[in-house]
């Protein structure tokens, strides 16, 4: 046998009666705004696959100046309405007709509030529930008056982890019995296969920089 061979303590420990197989699970994982880096790096996916993209560059953030608008424009409405409304019912004192102004621009300000969260967090929190990146919650508020005390009881549903199509519960291997040294890598599923950040690790997973039984050379 190739006496490099021999030395490799991976191959020798695959001929062992209990193998010890280390293993790197490597998965994606967006901290925020995943719906939106989903639908940029889909924009731009022949771009992204293309083998012509030797400089590796990255899509999942190319509709954040478009979310970030739309997202301001919301605001900006949302708080004129408020406070043209404020002024309104301050005027109503002079005249009873600025009281009915005030309540139509307190409506629209209810309204651009309403957009305001939605696209903020409503549209990704049902894109979570519709991959399965969710779980349900019970929440228990105690309250007190005098000596009477008494609680309700709320369940609220949390978004988990995901890479923007898997969650990350789907994603993580079952460490019982091996070892295994994860990886977390922030990017959607879409660029998992050509992300720079995923090369990165791949290279640093076999120059040995997650330990000497991944580098061939050892």
């Amino acid at each position: 046998m190739n006496p490099d061979l021999q030395s490799n303590r991976f191959l020798k420990s695959l001929n062992a009666e209990s193998p010890q197989i280390p293993i790197i699970n490597l998965y994606g994982n967006e901290d925020d705004c995943r719906l939106v880096r989903l639908a940029g790096t889909y924009e731009h996916k022949k771009e992204n696959d293309s083998p012509q993209n030797i400089s590796d560059a990255c899509y999942d953030e190319t509709l954040f100046s478009c979310y970030n608008s739309v997202l301001a424009t919301c605001i900006v409405f949302e708080v004129w309405h408020y406070a043209t409304g404020t002024a309104m019912a301050l005027a109503g004192a002079l005249d009873p007709c600025y009281l009915a102004a005030s309540a139509v621009h307190y409506s629209a300000a209810d309204k651009w509030t309403e957009a305001h969260r939605f696209v903020q967090y409503d549209v990704h929190n049902e894109w979570d529930r519709i991959i399965g990146a969710t779980h349900v919650e019970k929440v228990e508020n105690w309250h007190k008056f005098l000596w009477w005390s008494w609680c309700d009881v709320e369940y609220v549903t949390v978004s988990e982890a995901n890479d923007g199509f898997i969650p990350n519960k789907c994603s993580i291997m079952d460490g019982s019995g091996l070892i295994i040294n994860r990886e977390i890598k922030g990017v959607n599923h879409l660029e998992m296969n050509s992300h720079k950040g995923m090369r990165q690790n791949l290279v640093q997973i076999f120059t040995g920089a997650y330990g000497k039984d991944f580098n061939p050379k050892q």
